[in-house]
């Protein structure tokens, strides 16, 4: 609908080049420009001249009622600045002519009909904002319960692993006390047969065969309980360290249950300012299709 008027404005004044269609923060929203041209930028500069003139208003301390139109004339060319709509403005890009102003007063009875136009597009533009608002929450939503299911199955898995690591650390006890019982007995064996060894010094060479005998089958015994006793220290030293890894991943579980709290604080921050823009924009709907409606009583 703007497009057309954009192209009848160019059919009763020829000696239009281009035309800039701009919100008044600079955003272009129509335009008969194509890059090259930096249109964004240009919007914004738009945007400042007109913000440059009401400012060099305050500072003279002049009236500032809303303007109506800012035209720049070089001797070959003419740039024309209109307010379009409450939000909207209207650049005319012109090759200079005689008799411009009679033509630009032609083209004032479109720019009635340009607001309106604008304003309906606004209108679309703050609808489709409200519908991606809309979908950007749902999303917020959707994240903050994947955290939640996660964050309570964490805490669920830390809540077992601690019961399990108590549980093993209570089976560990009588381990480590059972293994401190054997040290005792292979010191106190090693000890017997140090005695034994001894003895054999002080007795005849028939009894010194018999408790070399006797000493022999000690110290084989001896050996094997060693053994054993260092299996159990393997054993007791394999469990610990899976104890030790086990404690590290809780540790870690516990670092992302704190991360994931503080991203869902975020999220919940994030989800209050977007609900307050949501209805900031709902509002603002609410109040462009009353005017729309009190217009349409006016025709």
């Amino acid at each position: 609908m703007v497009l057309k008027s954009i192209e009848k404005i160019k059919e009763v004044l020829p000696e239009v080049k281009h035309v800039v269609m701009f919100y008044n923060d600079g955003t272009v929203f129509q335009t008969t420009l194509e890059p090259p041209i930096n249109v964004p930028k240009l919007g914004i500069n738009l945007s400042e001249i007109i913000t440059h003139f009401r400012n060099l208003f305050q500072v003279c301390d002049l009236e500032t009622d809303p303007y109506r139109k800012i035209i720049y004339e070089t001797k070959d060319r003419v740039i024309v600045i209109l307010k379009a709509g409450e939000n909207s403005n209207l650049a005319l890009f012109m090759d200079r002519t005689e008799d411009q102003d009679k033509k630009l007063q032609s083209i004032r009875r479109f720019v009635d009909h340009i607001e309106r136009l604008i304003d309906m597009d606004k209108l679309e533009i703050d609808r489709n904002r409200l519908e991606s608002k809309k979908i950007e929450i749902e999303e917020i939503v959707e994240d903050l319960k994947k955290k939640t299911i996660r964050l309570e199955k964490l805490e669920s898995d830390i809540a077992n692993m601690e019961h399990i690591l108590i549980k093993k650390k209570e089976d560990l006890k009588p381990k480590e006390e059972e293994l401190e019982r054997e040290k005792e007995i292979r010191e106190k064996r090693e000890l017997y047969l140090k005695e034994r060894k001894e003895k054999m010094k002080e007795v005849d060479e028939e009894s010194r065969e018999l408790v070399k005998a006797d000493i022999k089958k000690e110290e084989e015994k001896l050996n094997t309980f060693k053994k054993e006793i260092e299996e159990h220290i393997k054993d007791l030293a394999k469990i610990k360290d899976n104890l030790d890894k086990e404690e590290h991943e809780k540790e870690k579980m516990c670092e992302e249950v704190e991360n994931l709290k503080k991203e869902s604080k975020n999220l919940q921050d994030l989800f209050k300012e977007k609900v307050t823009k949501l209805a900031e924009i709902e509002e603002e709907i609410e109040k462009r299709e009353k005017e729309k409606f009190e217009d349409k009583l006016l025709e």
